[in-house]
This record gives C-alpha cells, sequence and structure tokens, in this order.
C-alpha cells in the first residue's frame, strides 16, 4: 500500500507537469479604436474589407477586432475573417453576429498557432453576408504619434483608406510563472519520494539547489537572451552556501532555502544582465523590500523579502549565540551600505548573504519545533519554503524582464 508521503510525492511531480505544459496568449500589436460613430465603418455585403499589417514576432495565435453591432437582434448569421499569408488563406473563422459585443473585441483564434517571419506582412480580410449587411461595422483608429501608419494598410475593395482598423495580435507564450511552479513541484515531489535515500547523498542534494536556482533565469532562457554568467555566478553561489550549511547538519528545505535566498536575490539580477554601475544609495527598505526592483531605480538593490527576513529573524533569535561574528558583520557592512555620507550600496550583498543563512536555521528550528519525519511538518516546512522561493521568483521574473527592456 502506497504511504500518503509517496501518493503526496507523485501528486506534486504530477501537477508540476501539468503547470509546465501550460500556454498563454501574449498581446504584442494593440492599436485601440478612436470612439465614435464617424470612426466605424459599415460592412457591407459584395465588399472586401482588407488590413495589411506587419509582425515583428516570430508567430500569432489570435487576431481580435473591434466588431460593432449596428442594431439588437442580429440575424444568426456569421462574419467571416480570412488570415491570408503571401496572399493564402491560412486560417478561416466565421464570428457569429449574435455574439459581437459592443464593449470588446471580438477574438479570432489562429488554431494552430501561425510560424511567421519577424517583419512579414499579413492581411486579415473581411466579408458580411447579406443577411449582416449594414448590420455590422468595424471600428478605426485614427492616425497619431503612437503607432507607425507605415505598418498597417486598410483597404475596401482594394481602395486604400486613410485609417486603419483598429485590432490586437497575440502570440502564444510559455508564462515563466507556471513553469517555475511546476518545477519546483516536481523537484518537491521527488523530495518527498525519495526523502529517505536523499539524506545522506550530498550531490543529490546540491543538484536540486543548483536545478531550482536555473528555474530563476526562465524568463531569460526563454527570450532567447541567455546569461550564462548570472546562471553560472546564481549557481556557484547556491551551491558554496550549500555546502557550507551542510557541515551544521540542516534538512535539505533549510540548506535548500538559506542557499537560494542568497543566490537567487536580485543583486545578481542588477549587476549582471543589467550591468549596474550606479551608486545612487537605496534606504533598507527599498533595497530588501521594495518588490519593484528595477536597474533604472534599484541598481544596488538585492531584494530577499519579507517571508525571508522573517526566518532570519528567528534563525538569529534561535542559532545566533553560535554565529556572533555574523552578527557584528552584518551591521558593519549595514552601516557601510545604508548610512550616509559614507554609504557603498553595492555592498548590500553581504547582509543579505547573512540574512540568508539565518534563515536556513530558522526554517531548522520551526521543522524541529514542528517534529520532523513526520508528514504534516514535511509538508507544511516544504510550503513555506516554497512560498519563499516564489516570491523570489516572482521580483525576479519582473526584474529580468526590465532589464530585456533595456
Amino acid at each position: 500500500m502506497l504511504s500518503s508521503r509517496t501518493i503526496f510525492g507523485f501528486l506534486a511531480i504530477l501537477l508540476g507537469l501539468v503547470l509546465c505544459l501550460v500556454r498563454a496568449d501574449r498581446q504584442f500589436i494593440f492599436l485601440a479604436p478612436t470612439e465614435g460613430s464617424p470612426h466605424t465603418v459599415t460592412l457591407k455585403n459584395n465588399t472586401t474589407y482588407a488590413q495589411e499589417f506587419s509582425v515583428y514576432e516570430d508567430s500569432i495565435s489570435v487576431l481580435a477586432l473591434y466588431l460593432r453591432p449596428l442594431q439588437r437582434n442580429l440575424p444568426a448569421d456569421s462574419v467571416q475573417v480570412e488570415l491570408l499569408q503571401d496572399g493564402e488563406v491560412v486560417s478561416s473563422h466565421a464570428v457569429p453576429g449574435i455574439f459581437l459585443d459592443p464593449d470588446s473585441s471580438a477574438q479570432i483564434p489562429v488554431d494552430p498557432p501561425l510560424h511567421v517571419t519577424p517583419g512579414q506582412k499579413l492581411t486579415v480580410q473581411i466579408t458580411v453576408p447579406a443577411t449582416l449587411s449594414e448590420k455590422v461595422g468595424v471600428q478605426l483608429r485614427q492616425p497619431d504619434e503612437t503607432f507607425n501608419i507605415q505598418d498597417t494598410t486598410f483597404s475596401i475593395d482594394g481602395v486604400v483608406q486613410d485609417a486603419p482598423l483598429a485590432y490586437q495580435v497575440f502570440q502564444q507564450t510559455i508564462p515563466v510563472f507556471p513553469l517555475q511552479v511546476g518545477g519546483l513541484l516536481i523537484l518537491t515531489g521527488i523530495y518527498l519520494l525519495a526523502q529517505q535515500y536523499l539524506r545522506r547523498r550530498p550531490e543529490v542534494q546540491l543538484g536540486f539547489v543548483a536545478g531550482a536556482s536555473v528555474l530563476y533565469s526562465l524568463p531569460l532562457i526563454l527570450s532567447g537572451r541567455v546569461s550564462i554568467t548570472l546562471i553560472v555566478l546564481q549557481v556557484v553561489a547556491a551551491l558554496l552556501t550549500a555546502v557550507a550549511l551542510r557541515r551544521h547538519q540542516l534538512s535539505l528545505p533549510a540548506i535548500m532555502l538559506g542557499s537560494l535566498v542568497f543566490a537567487l536575490t536580485t543583486w545578481w539580477v542588477m549587476h549582471v544582465v543589467g550591468s549596474s554601475l550606479s551608486f545612487d544609495p537605496l534606504s533598507i527598505k527599498d533595497a530588501l523590500w521594495d518588490p519593484n526592483q528595477v536597474v533604472s531605480s534599484h541598481a544596488a538593490g538585492s531584494y530577499i523579502g519579507i517571508p525571508a527576513t522573517l526566518l532570519a529573524i528567528l534563525g538569529i533569535i534561535t542559532a545566533g549565540r553560535r554565529f556572533m561574528s555574523f552578527i557584528y558583520i552584518a551591521l558593519l557592512t549595514s552601516l557601510l551600505t545604508f548610512l550616509q555620507p559614507i554609504a557603498i550600496p553595492h555592498l548590500v550583498i553581504i547582509p543579505v548573504f547573512i540574512l540568508s543563512w539565518f534563515a536556513s536555521f530558522g526554517l531548522e528550528a520551526l521543522y524541529v519545533f514542528l517534529g520532523k519525519k513526520t508528514l504534516i511538518s514535511d509538508v507544511l516546512i516544504i510550503a513555506l519554503a516554497v512560498i519563499v522561493l516564489l516570491d523570489l521568483y516572482t521580483v525576479g521574473s519582473a526584474s529580468l524582464q526590465s532589464t530585456l527592456s533595456l
């Protein structure tokens, strides 16, 4: 008969795999309509409405047009929307008139997603049957300085118009956060299944730490802008911290927590990917706990978050006497980091390391208090560690995305 730990382990792995398969549509073109009846084209049958537009991504999964009902109780018929690539119809979709909403766009799925060459021009073509003629309209977007009119051309029966159609285009992507959560759940499931074998195998424990640290860089990996330097530095920082923590006979969740809080702080992103040279000082609140860590304002930041800080405080209370030298170093470097006018903001990584160290001992103390070797304590401690890591992943993803736009 399977134990509860084995069942939870398999469930964690299964849920992790499901999350790794999640896909989402990301909008990359949004030309909002200009409101008002003068900016709506009334659609007639036996007339072809076509819009050519440039695409600068590599695929399309959804196209949205601002089709509008011009009267109530439309006939049970559909507007025909076709997507053309190199003059050939690659997707066709019927939009029922009765489902048109005057307050939102009509989304036309492109299934399977259409792969395109960045910079390629596509054409969307609209026709209506006689039953819907002059009963349905489509909204325009008046030209202004917010978009390049050369990227979009709207025509009626081949006659180019002054204003393009309002439209949206989406690309199917792999969302980072579910993928990171899925990876953590898979690691958690493996830990629950093989816990009795992992306690005495340091190479497997270090493999867990390295795998969790690589998950942090998924935004860069998925964007194609992999920073080998960032990944290597974070993995090395995590492994060295884990090796040091293992000497104190801590549990695997505690070792993983401390090493990853240090390795996944935003300090590494700011200095490696963002190439930060800023010496603008930050307050301790902005440096350690402000989740809006971007290079332009938090170049010397080193986010660890409130959950990790609370565990660090518990660790200082329970294990502070064993590491008084660490506390003295943390106090001294904190003064050098935040005290004006001598502030050296990049030194913040030193007190962050010490807080990460004590966070391990805080989690370990909580583990001992709850009682080791019981399923409920295992689940609670792992859940708490995962919450801390997800907090770091969430802020880190936003920080990485901000550096990608530089």
